[in-house]
Parts: structure tokens; sequence; C-alpha cells
């Protein structure tokens, strides 16, 4: 087992005081365990020996066997859950326009209301906000500590917020929302992950978004871009996955969330955009309500404006659209896409210079 954090050597010893009626050959009070964790010597690594006895009346071979493979999924389970995690790193930029002053501060209470609260413009029901609110000085009123989302079903939890030089704190930071700071961070999690939060199938996670200011032009944008008042977004995402479904969770995972950073961006800096469904042209409306922005695929009507076959451009539906009236691809093309829909909308491939998102995999953990 991998863990830089597992303190020293230590044991658990347990007894099964009630074999339930599932159990009825055990004899009762017989079933002993004890487990054994040992320090490998290397600061690296622990040993862990799992030890079972018990009696039965018949049937010895087949509750050996139940035995050896409930406790062999168990032991393999803690290992996979400490193993050493894998981790998303996301980049990004919020460019500001002639029209904004941007700043981490700001751009993270969009990112609260927007991602967290509302769901990015995902395909997706609206998340359900629990818990208390979080503090006006981090973010946009009405924003929740915790939000249910299904599917999948899983609750994620802000942990803490912080400031460059400040003191974190689950409840935010001294400053206002819109003050302007060098730097801050918000870190989440999915409590109690697992088979519920399919196909997003993890054993641990942890996410780390850190909000900083850039005022280099980002020249991959087609935004106005006149007072180069920009906000650099590094977003961590740090997950031990079910071996058998990290195929599946990595890409799932790049896909959302550098979806959720695309569409944020769209967000900030085009507030109130919508597409047509009919030609997919645009109708910017700049005193948009962000009523726009609810609902399953995006809206058919616009909250603000009252025109009817649109759909915000801060969505995936919004970004397939787009996307749509750009394509100029062979129409073979175009249908073998249609199987994907993953890379519909606004995608790339978050190589440097190449993309607005950019993204790689690697081996570690997020303080690393």
């Amino acid at each position: 087992l991998y863990s830089s954090k597992l303190a020293d050597v230590t044991s658990v010893s347990y007894t099964v005081t009630s074999a339930g009626p599932t159990l009825g050959d055990m004899v009762p009070q017989s079933h002993e365990g004890d487990v054994l964790f040992e320090s490998t010597g290397t600061g690296k690594g622990i040993h862990m020996t799992w030890d079972v006895s018990f009696d039965t009346t018949r049937l010895t071979s087949f509750y050996q066997a139940v035995t050896e493979f409930t406790i062999g999924v168990a032991a393999t389970t803690v290992t996979d859950a400490l193993a050493l995690p894998r981790l998303l790193t996301l980049r990004g930029t919020i460019p500001g326009t002639s029209k904004q002053t941007l700043s981490p501060q700001s751009v993270r209470a969009e990112w609260l209301a927007f991602i967290w609260g509302k769901g990015g413009g995902l395909p997706l029901p609206p998340a359900v906000p629990t818990g208390e609110f979080l503090d006006l000085s981090v973010c946009l009123a009405g924003v929740k500590e915790s939000v249910f989302r299904f599917p999948p079903f899983m609750t994620e939890t802000i942990i803490s917020t912080s400031t460059l030089g400040g003191d974190s704190d689950s409840q935010g930071d001294a400053q206002g929302a819109g003050a302007a700071e060098d730097s801050v961070d918000l870190v989440f999690k999915i409590e109690d992950p697992g088979w519920l939060s399919f196909p997003f199938a993890v054993h641990t996670h942890l996410s780390k978004v850190e909000f900083s200011k850039n005022t280099k032009p980002t020249s991959t944008s087609t935004l106005d871009n006149d007072n180069q008042n920009n906000v650099d977004i590094l977003w961590k995402i740090q997950i031990r996955s079910f071996p058998f479904m990290a195929s599946i969770v990595e890409p799932l995972c790049t896909a959302v969330a550098s979806t959720l950073l695309r569409n944020l961006a769209v967000h900030i800096a085009e507030p109130g955009a919508v597409v047509s469904l009919k030609g997919t042209s645009f109708v910017i409306n700049t005193d948009a309500s962000d009523a726009a922005t609810s609902g399953l695929l995006g809206v058919l009507q616009d909250a603000a404006t009252g025109m009817r076959g649109v759909v915000p451009k801060n969505t995936w539906m919004g970004g397939v659209l787009e996307a749509r009236r750009r394509d100029e691809r062979t129409g073979g093309e175009q249908w073998v896409d249609l199987l994907q829909p993953w890379t519909w909308g606004r995608t790339g491939n978050g190589v440097v210079d190449e993309d607005e998102v950019t993204f790689i995999w690697s081996d570690g953990c997020i303080d690393e």
C-alpha cells in the first residue's frame, strides 16, 4: 500500500458477535480477525496482514471459500483506495474584456455560482444545494457548501477556501467577493464516492481550483481582450478510480472539467449570449439575466429576451450548436462523431499553444 501520511505500525482486532440468519452454521463467538499493519522500512509503504479464524458445524469448505473471497475483495479495495492517485491538471484563462474588470476573487465567485451552484451548463438536471450557505465574502448570494448531483448520485462539499497570504477558512476570506487578490483558491471533494456515483466510480476524490492574476494576452482567444485583464485558472483533480473503470473515468473526468472551464469563459466574457436553433446564428443580449442558463439541455425560450428557439451559449448544447455552425468537415466525418458525444461542442486536444484549455494526466497528489 502507498500513502505519504500513514502513521506507525498498528493493528486492529475484531470478533463477529452475531452471524445472522445467513451464517447459522457458524459457531457463536468463534469468528475472530486480526489486521496488522507493518512499515516496509522505506517510508512509503505498509504491509497489511489479515488473519481470520472461525468454527462451523458443517460446510466448512464453503464458508472458507466465502471468507477468502470477501476478505480478498475488501483487502483489494483498501489497496486501491490508498494507492498512488491519478492527477488531472487543467489550465485555462478567463480573458477580461474592455467592458470588464476581472479579479481572481470575482472569477472564483462566478465559478461557484455558475459551475458549483448551477451545473456549468452540462446536460444534467439541476443540482440540489444542501448544507450551510457560503459566506458572501467568497461567493455570490445563494450558494451552499454542498450540492447533490443526480445522475450520478453523489454529494460534493466545499472543504476550504483561501487567499494568498491569508488564512484558510471554510467560510471564506476577509475580502469581499469582488475584491482584487493576486491568488485565491477553493478545495472540494465527493463525499463517500463509490458505485452510487457510477459511471464516476472512484474510491477517493479531491479537487483544488486556483485563481490567479495574469496580465499576459491570450493569443488563442477570439474574445475582445483590449485591457488584457485576465485570470488564470489551475484546476487539479486527484482521484483513485476503480481499476477496471479507469479507462472510462479518466476520459469522462477530462471531458466534464474541460467543458466546464470553456463554458465558464463564455459565461463571463459573453453574458446573456444565446445561440439560435434555426441556422445556429448568434443573438447577444448583454443585459440578460442568468435565468437562461437553467434547464436540462438549455431552454427553448430565453428568459431575459422572450426570444424563442434559442439556447444559452454558455451551455453544452450552446457549444454543440456553435461548433456545428463552424464545422467544415465532410458528412462522413460528422457521422462518425455522431457516435462520440464526448467530442461534441467545446472540446479540444488540451495541447499547450493549441487549445484554450490544456490538460494532462499524471501520477501524484495535489500538493506535491
